[in-house]
């Protein structure tokens, strides 16, 4: 914005007095068939609206860099942008609930969200498909997401104790705005492996940030597989707002038979 010089302008101009901060006097100008119509701002206005201006303008070129590291972060493959654009999500009775819920988190998710869910269920029901999506979502946003599983995070936590100079994986895991897991509970849950996914667990709880699982076990099978005390049960209970099972057919499989037109 800049300087109206009113000298000039054909307008009646009736003084609005000098404002108290910048001592520039402002005018409500009108033109003779009253057609136009408008108060001259004073150079405090001006230098406040130039400075929004420019801070819309940062914000802009900012939020386009965020999006853009934090998509090269996300750990989400080629193939799984390829599945999140090409392959049509088809809802039924086992997943509807599960899709309803997901979509409606993921137009409201905010730096305030929480809690996460736990959706468990038989191979190929559309789990992982499913938290693909919300986390291409929220990317989409401007939030930042890790989409993993608790294998991959736990053997890049082996690997830094060796090569310290490999990417903190773990790090990441604890600071997103989302932390997906993929595939829960196919690592072999042993006492290690447990009490480093209870850090992480513990860090985010305490951070008020949430956990989306996806999993083929429930969390009664969880339970027995981690722990003696339930603390990993405890957690991932606490800070889901729900738990979703999706059974049903194998979509993989009905898949490739509609590819190749048999029966396998």
């Amino acid at each position: 914005m800049k300087k109206v010089d009113i000298e000039d302008l054909p307008y009646k101009k009736l003084s609005l007095g000098i404002c108290n901060k910048c001592n520039t006097e402002k005018f409500h100008c009108i033109s003779e068939d009253g057609s136009i119509d408008f108060i001259t701002p004073c150079d405090c206005e001006i230098a406040k609206e130039n400075d929004e201006r420019s801070n819309r303008l940062t914000d802009s070129i900012y939020g386009r860099k965020r999006i853009e590291r934090n998509k090269s972060l996300c750990g989400l493959k080629k193939r799984d942008i390829e599945e999140i654009n090409t392959i049509r999500y088809i809802t039924n009775s086992y997943n509807i609930e599960a899709y309803n819920e997901l979509i409606k988190y993921g137009d409201e998710f905010s730096n305030k969200t929480s809690r996460g869910y736990y959706i468990c269920g038989t191979t190929g029901t559309g789990k992982s498909l499913l938290v693909k999506r919300l986390a291409a979502k929220l990317l989409n946003k401007g939030y930042s997401v890790l989409f993993t599983t608790s294998v991959d995070l736990l053997t890049n936590i082996r690997k830094r104790i060796k090569e310290p100079n490999l990417r903190d994986l773990a790090r990441y895991a604890i600071d997103v705005d989302l932390l997906i897991l993929d595939d829960f509970g196919v690592e072999r849950g042993n006492d290690w492996e447990t009490e480093e996914l209870l850090k992480i667990f513990e860090c985010r709880w305490g951070m008020s940030k949430p956990i989306v699982f996806t999993s083929n076990l429930s969390l009664e099978q969880v339970k027995k597989k981690y722990d003696k005390h339930g603390r990993i049960y405890s957690r991932i209970l606490g800070g889901s707002n729900k738990v979703f099972t999706i059974n049903g057919i194998d979509n993989r499989i009905e898949q490739f038979k509609a590819r190749n037109g048999k029966k396998t």
